[in-house]
């Protein structure tokens, strides 16, 4: 993804995505007792947490689109990583050490929302994220 889009070795830094690609290329699947594959029990424990998150709904083009969409904002290796692997669809999330350090000194506000537009626009929010947006519905109906 932030290298060759080539099925090589790659060193680095891996998205979600690649390593959920990858799992699958090597036959995981929710069901580890039902694969005939080289895929490991770990391996399927893995993809079944990846399932989960927003590597589920991601393309190879939607990222490589994103990636040549955001370059003038000059994000690092690892702040693209991030962002590609939370999907963050606020200020407050994009915000921090975790993913855009010192986000405030490096983007205007503008430049803030247009980013996280671009977020939304190209990478889907992770399967959980894309129902209910107020985590006090979730917890109302829990109880």
């Amino acid at each position: 993804m932030l290298g060759s889009c080539s099925k090589e070795k790659k060193s680095g830094i891996l998205t979600n995505f690649e390593v959920l690609e990858h799992l699958r290329s090597r036959g995981a699947t929710q069901d580890p007792f039902g694969s005939l594959s080289m895929a490991r029990r770990s391996e399927c424990k893995v993809f079944d947490y990846l399932a989960q998150t927003s590597a589920a709904t991601q393309s190879r083009e939607r990222i490589s689109e994103f990636l040549q969409r955001t370059e003038k904002y000059k994000l690092t290796s690892a702040e693209k990583v991030q962002v590609i692997n939370l999907s963050p669809s606020r200020p407050v999330e994009l915000d921090g050490v975790i993913i855009v350090p010192e986000v405030e000194n490096r983007m205007t506000d503008d430049e803030v929302n247009e980013f996280l537009n671009l977020v939304v626009e190209l990478l889907p929010p992770c399967p959980s994220k894309s129902g209910s947006e107020d985590p006090t519905e979730e917890d109302q109906e829990a109880q």
